[in-house]
């Protein structure tokens, strides 16, 4: 049950700043009329708007589904499964346009419901336009495997919009039969992308200990992850105090990667390949504790943030340990690093990214040095005074 990676996309609550567009659609009316400037498009059982209030539709469990999303009172509805068989669709619900002259940090927010029937048949787009429809850019797209949920508030950015005059946004299910989607909830708003969870979390360790019980015959093992760029992959592991490097996975790609199925605000599921999946659950604001669910084998593990040297690791696993009262700051920074330490000599410093690559190295630093040329990001500075050695995490904006 070792040696699992994870790719996590875990979406922070938003704020807003300037709000150039917001629709709920509770000044529409149920199954018809489409308020400020909204319309559709497309073929076959095409966009209403729908009610929370009416549970029976869309059927199969679709009512529970749209508020569970965040669908509250009037939302758009697209109802596949009450087109019927042998009938395909493909329909849009279009933005009014917008004047986005004179803007630059822009994303797209909703809260939705959308669910597969059977698998990558059917597919959820968010696309954008400025020239009136003649040509429309892929925001993002939602499909998957059967029976493939995903809900909750989500948001894009749409930056790549932004200063032209004549913006819209649509929403196009194409499928065959399938099952619905339903949006709610949306908004236009001029500001940064939100950092997710996984980004912040980037270059965070956790140990989890996992014993003979949990895994059934094998020995009492301690396992150390890490969020890298690609993941969450294990970095080393402990035997009986012996311990291995590990920076693969057993299972997926040769990079580890995992497929994530669910994006919520409170969990995660990924897949590895077509068949094994599970669920990881942030348990506490501060994130420093993760839980790790197997349904199946009606297992839990947690691991928890660990900020101490890593067996086995040279300089990944290695964070803010102190020595001679070496500081280096600020961090997060954009451009400049400043160390102060108590001892008369100079120190040599390396910086590491992500994935262990050294991308800058440094000898004879007293105080101030120029980073400017590294990407936004998180990376290692390993700092080495006379014989010692320390390692920090740096945010670079």
């Amino acid at each position: 049950m070792k040696k699992i990676t994870f790719l996590a996309f875990l979406l922070a609550t938003l704020s807003s700043n300037a709000q150039v567009l917001s629709e709920d659609f509770s000044s529409g009316a149920q199954g018809s009329t489409w308020p400020n400037g909204w319309s559709t498009a497309g073929s076959n059982g095409n966009w209403v708007v729908g009610s929370t209030t009416n549970t029976g539709v869309p059927a199969w469990g679709g009512g529970a589904g749209m508020v569970s999303g965040g669908c509250d009172g009037l939302y758009a509805l697209l109802d596949s499964d009450g087109l019927g068989g042998g009938s395909s669709q493909n329909a849009s619900l279009v933005s009014p346009v917008m004047d986005l002259t004179g803007y630059t940090n822009l994303i797209v927010k909703f809260n939705h419901h959308f669910r597969v029937y059977t698998a990558n048949a059917e597919y959820g787009y968010v696309e954008g336009t400025i020239d009136g429809g003649t040509t429309w850019e892929n925001i993002t797209t939602f499909t998957g495997p059967s029976e493939y949920t995903t809900e909750g508030l989500v948001g894009f950015d749409i930056s790549t919009l932004a200063g032209n005059p004549a913006v819209q946004i649509r929403f196009r299910y194409v499928g065959s039969w399938g099952y619905y989607w339903g949006i709610d909830n949306i908004e236009v708003i001029d500001e940064q992308p939100p950092q997710t969870v996984f980004e912040r979390l980037q270059g965070n360790v956790y140990r989890q200990i996992e014993t003979p019980e949990d895994c059934g015959t094998c020995e009492e093992e301690i396992n150390y992850y890490m969020f890298s760029a690609e993941g969450l992959r294990i970095i080393g592991t402990e035997y009986d105090g012996t311990c291995e490097q590990d920076d693969f996975t057993a299972f997926g790609t040769g990079d580890g990667e995992g497929e994530i199925v669910t994006n919520t605000t409170q969990e995660f599921e990924v897949c590895v390949g077509t068949i094994f999946c599970q669920t990881i659950t942030f348990t506490s604001a501060a994130e420093d504790e993760i839980q790790f669910d197997f349904p199946f084998f009606g297992q839990t593990w947690t691991a928890q943030l660990y900020e101490g040297e890593v067996p086995c690791i040279d300089t990944a696993g290695i964070i803010d340990n102190e020595f001679n009262n070496v500081k280096m700051f600020p961090n997060p920074t954009n451009g400049y690093l400043n160390f102060t330490t108590n001892s008369n000599e100079n120190i040599d410093v390396q910086i590491f990214d992500i994935l262990g690559k050294s991308v800058l190295r440094l000898e004879n630093v007293r105080n101030s040095v120029d980073i400017s040329e590294l990407k936004s990001g998180v990376y290692f500075v390993q700092i080495v005074l006379g014989t010692e050695k320390s390692t920090k995490k740096l945010i670079v904006n």
